[in-house]
C-alpha cells in the first residue's frame, strides 16, 4: 500500500498529475498529506483506505498507471489485486511492479513469495502484456501494459486528454491533502 505516501507524493510532484494511494490503514495518511503540502501538490495527491483485492470505489478505466513497490508479495491473492488493478486501468495503462522475487531453485520465505516469472504469468492471465522485465539480486521490476480497445489510441479517444485520477470519487472516501490543513 502506499502508507505515508512518498512515492504518491513525488510522482505528484514530478508529473503534476494526480496520484492516488490506497492502503488498508490510514496510519500513514496523514504524514501523505503533510510530504504532498511540503512538496506544494497537496490538491493532487488523495489516499483512499481500502482492501487491494476490492477496488470498488475506484471506478473502471480511470487511471493511466498504478504502482506496486515492494507490496505485492504482501497481499493474500496477487492475481485477484492484479486483476482489480488492470479494471481500474485505463486502455494503454501501465502497471509497475517492484519487488523481492525468489530465483529459480531458491527457497520460499518472507518476502520472497513470487518469482518474476510468477509476477509475468498472472499479468498476462489478467489481460494484460508484459513490456519488460528486469530481475536481479532477489528484486525484479515487471512492467506491463493494459491492451487498447478497439486499436484507438486512448489520448485520441479521449480527445487528447489523458484519464484523470482524482475526479469524480465518491465523498468520504478520497481526502485530498488540501483538507488536512483545515482540520488542523
Amino acid at each position: 500500500g502506499c502508507y505515508e505516501g512518498t512515492l504518491a507524493a513525488r510522482l505528484a510532484e514530478a508529473t503534476g498529475r494526480p496520484v492516488v494511494g490506497v492502503d488498508l490503514t490510514d496510519a500513514g495518511f496523514a504524514r501523505a498529506f503533510e510530504q504532498a503540502h511540503r512538496l506544494g501538490v497537496e490538491d493532487l495527491v488523495g489516499c483512499v483506505r481500502q482492501d487491494a483485492h476490492h477496488l470498488s470505489v475506484l471506478g473502471s478505466g480511470r487511471f493511466d498507471v498504478a504502482t506496486f513497490t515492494y507490496s505485492l508479495h504482501c497481499m493474500a491473492d496477487p492475481e485477484r489485486v492484479v486483476a482489480e488493478v488492470v479494471r481500474v486501468l485505463a486502455p494503454g495503462g501501465l502497471l509497475l511492479v517492484v519487488d523481492w522475487v525468489v530465483g529459480p531453485g531458491e527457497p520460499r520465505h518472507g518476502c520472497y513469495r513470487l518469482s518474476a516469472m510468477e509476477v509475468e504469468d498472472m499479468m498476462r492471465r489478467t489481460g494484460l502484456t508484459v513490456l519488460n522485465t528486469v530481475a536481479r539480486s532477489g528484486v525484479a521490476l515487471v512492467a506491463a501494459e493494459k491492451p487498447l480497445l478497439d486499436a484507438v489510441p486512448r489520448r485520441a479517444a479521449l480527445g487528447g486528454q489523458a484519464a484523470q485520477g482524482l475526479p469524480g470519487l465518491p465523498g468520504g472516501v478520497l481526502e485530498p491533502a488540501s483538507h488536512v490543513r483545515a482540520r488542523r
